[in-house]
Formats: C-alpha cells, structure tokens, sequence
C-alpha cells in the first residue's frame, strides 16, 4: 500500500463509518469485525483475543444495561485501554517491522488492519446507540422519541462517550505512528485536565504540519484533515465542564 493511500484508508476510514454510515450498516460492520479480528488474534493467542476485544465488548453489554454513566470505572477504563492492544501489534507492521511476523504474513496483516480500523469507527457508534437505547428505555412507550438531544442526555454519559471517541482516535494513531501526537493524546486521556486537551489539541492541529520521520516542518494535506478531525474531538474535551477529574460528579 502506497504511502498517501495508507494515510487516507488510517485517517478517513474510522471517520466515515462514524459520522455517516447508517446505524444498522455499523451495527453489521462492527460485529463482522469483532469476530474476524478473535479469529485474527485468536488463532495465535486466544488469551489475547479475549482480553484485547472482550473487554470493549464488555463495555457495550454494560452500557445497554445500566447506561454508559452507570458502568463501573473497573471497567470502562480497562476496555478503552484493551483496545490500544491490537493497535500496538498492528502500529509495528506498519511502521516496518514486518520482518517480525514474517513476509508470508504481509497480506493477512494488511486485511486485519483494515478490519481494525473499520472497528475503531464503528466501536464509539455502537457504544452510543446501546447508551441510548438505555435511557430510551426509561421513557413511557408512547412519549418514547427514536433519539435524544445531546443536552438531553446524561453529562457524565456524554463526557464518557467523549472519552471513548478520542480512546479510538488514539488507536488509529498508534497504528499510523504518530508519537508525539500518540504521546500527548495518551497524556490527555489519562491526566484529563483541561490543559492536557489543549496539549493534545495543539498536537492533533499540528501534525499535519510536522514529519517526525524527517523532524521537520512538512505539509501533508491527509495529516492536516485527520488532525483537524481529532483536534475537534479534544476542542470537545476542553470545553465540556466534566472533562477537568477535578469537577467529574461520578469518578471513571
């Protein structure tokens, strides 16, 4: 695969099945894809396969249940950090490490990272409907609306799904690489203070601007759209009132 056309398939891919697939299509696409991506795993370490997508599994089964606000912090931050697991594996092949995994496995890689990356898209789809479909339920039958407002909604479930979003931006950019803007995305997540989402805002912005490769400035037209994409989701955390742990009514 061609350089630009790696950037384009790691960057725009997870976008569009976020933003503009229908709901039953991302429905079909991230189940495929769980299951693919066990087989994918699970044929060389099964205890990995668990780990890395029973976790994020786990957190949709729970979110249905008891809504993205109600499940328990031993949870929610093991099943976003499971999934930077096959991100890790599939970030080294990418970035030439091939020699690892051997040269027969080249194709099959190249499959399971485009199945991953349509998994990061449809993963914070999926986690939204089910939380929903939760508070849909608590809704009498014939005042029952198809969605809800964002405002709403639960705070903490949206400073949840925020955080999920971004937990899946990351991913993507540890396949594709990026370390700097890996380094201050991770910071962001785990810190969660408004000035950590202004650092990793500044890196997303930037990235397109910055080979790390070449360590010099470098303009790249599909680096500069994905890091407006993911500078938008940290310009989200930075002003939502509950991002800062310090102000968080509900501990995660």
């Amino acid at each position: 695969m061609t350089d630009w056309l790696r950037k384009i398939v790691e960057n725009v891919v997870p976008w569009l099945i976020e933003n503009k697939a229908h709901r039953l299509v991302v429905f079909g696409l991230f189940w495929s894809a769980t299951a693919f991506l066990a087989l994918f795993f699970g044929v060389g370490d099964p205890v990995f396969a668990a780990i890395a997508l029973g976790l994020p599994a786990a957190l949709i089964v729970a979110t249905r249940r008891v809504g993205m606000a109600g499940v328990p912090p031993a949870l929610f931050a093991p099943a976003l950090a499971a999934a930077l697991i096959p991100a890790v594996f599939l970030g080294r092949y990418q970035r030439g490490d091939q020699h690892e995994f051997g040269p027969e496995s080249a194709g099959l890689v190249l499959v399971g990272f485009l199945v991953f990356l349509v998994w990061v898209g449809a993963y914070p789809v999926m986690v939204d409907m089910y939380d929903q479909l939760h508070a849909l339920s608590h809704i009498p039958e014939q005042a029952r609306p198809k969605s809800l407002a964002k405002h709403e909604r639960d705070p903490e479930a949206i400073r949840r799904l925020l955080m999920v979003k971004l937990s899946m931006a990351t991913a993507a950019m540890v396949v594709a690489g990026g370390t700097y803007v890996v380094g201050a995305a991770v910071l962001g997540l785990l810190l969660r203070r408004r000035w950590t989402a202004a650092v990793a805002l500044a890196a997303s912005a930037l990235s397109g601007f910055f080979s790390e490769q070449k360590f010099a400035w470098e303009f790249d037209p599909v680096g500069v759209i994905a890091g407006l994409i993911a500078a938008e989701l940290w310009w989200q955390a930075y002003r939502h009132p509950l991002w800062d742990t310090r102000a968080r009514r509900v501990p995660a």
